[in-house]
């Protein structure tokens, strides 16, 4: 049956494709288009008629970035697209802009900058410095010396045309750019000493000194000052009228739900860290670490005259963080793999320290 689907579906798609408005789009898009994209055949010929979902819509920026120049007849779409509520199709929009190269969608890249979403700003800086205009160099100045994560700060001050407009930067993405950095900065007596992969016991040795390496790591973010007196926070909260429960079942997904009684209401389907009241405030963090996929958001929860609880992206974080504590004056510590952060009371991030490494001294 799933087989039988699968070709309706796919008739359905080159149907769509033969009556296309836009052809050559098509045709071109096939021509430009490594598999390693990740754009799957069907998805190649897509109209942009209908509202589709997040997915399709990263998709459909990739195939109109790899038009290049030959892409601005959809300049309107992909503004749109950079306003989208999905985090992850603003930033597939930026990167679609700089692939396009039209001067005039600057100060479009510009409006999106933001603390509040560094994978973003990282794209948005990188499509920028692709643009030739005078006013790239003025905003990637400032966001080297403003930005709150070290990581973007130092990438944007590589791209400016002072330094040459750091190519390598173009091929990188985010994250990667994040753990460059992070490798560069590490004490290379602080790690490991690497294996002998052809002996047992100095691979023993090797995975002992690993562990405590993290556990030096872990006690460094316990022992911040900014952080005494705090205490680790659950992924459940007791309010009045109800209590917040979370789950996380790894790449298997998780959820949010408020429990009144005998109902309960869904809130948020994410990964479930943490759940928290800060004052009037009540704060989620989600997470993910699988694989490639390295998650970490905060939100912020509200409730609605009808008594329902929404939930709203607020902050995307470097990472998933395994450990999260909270002090008494309503600062958070949150630390993982890729570092350590604390979110102040004032509604700001602030960088403490680089995570693990996966490099070891000879």
């Amino acid at each position: 049956m799933r087989l039988v689907w699968l070709l309706v579906i796919g008739l359905v798609l080159a149907f769509r494709c033969a009556l296309a408005q836009e052809p050559t789009d098509c045709a071109a898009i096939r021509s430009k288009l490594d598999p390693a994209t990740g754009v799957f055949k069907s998805e190649k010929c897509v109209t942009y008629s209908e509202l589709p979902s997040s997915v399709l819509k990263e998709a459909r920026l990739r195939t109109i970035g790899a038009l290049g120049a030959g892409g601005r007849k959809h300049l309107p779409y992909v503004l749109e697209l950079l306003k989208d509520e999905d985090w992850d199709v603003r930033t597939a929009a930026a990167e679609a802009l700089g692939l396009i190269g039209d001067d005039e969608t600057a100060p479009y890249l510009v409006a999106v900058i933001s603390p509040r979403d560094w994978r973003l700003t990282f794209q948005a800086i990188l499509s920028l410095a692709k643009l030739n205009t005078p006013q790239a160099n003025g905003i990637l100045a400032d966001v080297a010396n403003t930005y709150w994560l070290p990581a973007i700060a130092e990438a944007a001050h590589d791209l400016t045309k002072e330094h040459g407009a750091a190519p390598s930067l173009t091929q990188s993405s985010a994250e990667e750019t994040l753990m460059n950095f992070c490798e560069a900065s590490t004490d290379q007596a602080s790690l490991p000493r690497c294996a002998n992969v052809a002996d047992e016991r100095d691979i023993e040795r090797y995975n002992w000194e690993v562990e405590k390496y993290r556990i030096r790591m872990g006690l460094a973010f316990l022992n911040h000052p900014a952080l005494k007196g705090a205490t680790p926070l659950g992924a459940t909260l007791k309010v009045d009228g109800g209590e917040f429960i979370g789950t996380d079942h790894g790449e298997w997904g998780g959820d949010l739900v408020f429990a009144h009684g005998s109902t309960r209401q869904s809130i948020l389907k994410e990964n479930i860290l943490a759940v928290a009241k800060r004052g009037d405030d009540i704060l989620v963090i989600t997470g993910l670490t699988h694989l490639d996929s390295r998650l970490g958001y905060i939100f912020g929860l509200s409730r609605q005259k009808d008594g329902t609880w929404i939930a709203q992206r607020r902050w995307r974080l470097p990472g998933a963080p395994r450990h999260m504590l909270m002090t008494p004056d309503g600062t958070i510590g949150l630390h993982g793999i890729f570092g350590s952060v604390l979110y102040r009371p004032d509604d700001t991030l602030q960088w403490l320290a680089c995570g693990q490494s996966y490099s070891c001294r000879p």
